[in-house]
């Protein structure tokens, strides 16, 4: 077995550039069913109040005795969707977010789950952590006849995201530390050994990127990863169906947005209303086929 740091797959980096201003440019440049591709948004504007509530004093002040979602994670991988999850790796408890920090930090000696155990604060709706981001505003370069599905924040430390894609568009702008980002394209899908069509994480990978095992997945040496870090005033955009592998590196906060295009939308009506009918093992593939074959009839119709 080998990790990832070390594996061949690593293929380069994700472009980086200064922040864009026009949704149009960005929706020419990236953010297009078509061609769409990643890249990371350099200097995005933080409110200075904002950044204030993010020190470590301004995050005590205004969350201290909140209590707040928390999952923990006995090995520290987290897995992501709405579960179920097996309750001895995996548990989602409310806490203070004083309790939560001693526990990030080691200064509760009575574990949930395990010795080692992580906890994070994950996929928190921003209306629970008060007044923190507020003044946070949604990216202007969501276009303004998208739909916005949800924002979510992400507090933690020493986690790892398993990897995984979504069906929908996706911000991630890092407010404090560092998230190492590893990417791979809906072209190697079939290099990343998905869980069983039907489950509840048929979206995953069943790769364990911090130990792959090169017997059990031998074609995983085939895809082809891109890797990023995230600091404050980043923000990733990462279209829809890319697999994403996300590790804190350093204490942080981020906010993601997903959201979707008229275009997106309307793949996705046609996924439901085509499977309307269809056995719920099958659903998953046919959404495949929906955002990566009927994108191009329903962009380009054939005229008769």
């Amino acid at each position: 077995m080998t990790t990832l740091k070390d594996w061949p797959v690593i293929a380069g980096q994700i472009e980086r550039r200064p922040a864009l201003s026009s949704h149009v440019e960005f929706a020419q440049q990236y953010g297009n069913l078509r061609a769409g591709r990643p890249v990371v948004l350099t200097g995005v504007p933080i409110p200075p109040t904002c950044a204030e509530r993010l020190t470590d004093e301004g995050l005590r002040r205004s969350l201290g005795d909140v209590m707040l979602p928390v999952m923990v994670a006995a090995e520290g991988q987290f897995a992501t969707g709405k579960g179920p999850w097996d309750p001895s790796k995996f548990r989602i408890l409310e806490m203070t977010f004083s309790e939560y920090l001693d526990r990030l930090h080691g200064r509760r000696s009575d574990p949930i789950l395990a010795k080692g155990e992580r906890c994070y604060i994950y996929q928190c709706p921003p209306d629970r952590l008060g007044p923190l981001l507020e003044d946070l505003p949604t990216s202007p370069l969501i276009p303004p006849e998208a739909c916005v599905i949800n924002r979510y924040a992400w507090i933690g430390e020493g986690t790892i995201t398993v990897a995984h894609y979504d069906t929908e568009e996706n911000f991630l702008l890092q407010l404090r530390g560092k998230k190492r980002v590893l990417l791979f394209s809906p072209a190697d899908h079939d290099y990343l050994y998905f869980n069983r069509n039907g489950t509840v994480h048929d979206r995953h990978t069943r790769v364990d990127f911090t130990k792959v095992d090169e017997q059990q997945f031998p074609d995983f040496r085939k895809a082809r990863a891109y890797e990023t870090i995230l600091e404050p005033g980043d923000m990733l955009y990462i279209p829809v169906c890319w697999l994403h592998h996300i590790e804190t590196v350093t204490f942080g906060v981020s906010v993601n947005t997903w959201w979707m295009t008229p275009d997106l939308l309307r793949i996705h009506q046609a996924f439901d209303t085509l499977c309307g009918e269809i056995d719920a093992g099958v659903r998953p593939e046919v959404q495949r086929m929906c955002l990566q074959v009927m994108q191009d009839r329903i962009l380009n119709p054939i005229n008769p």
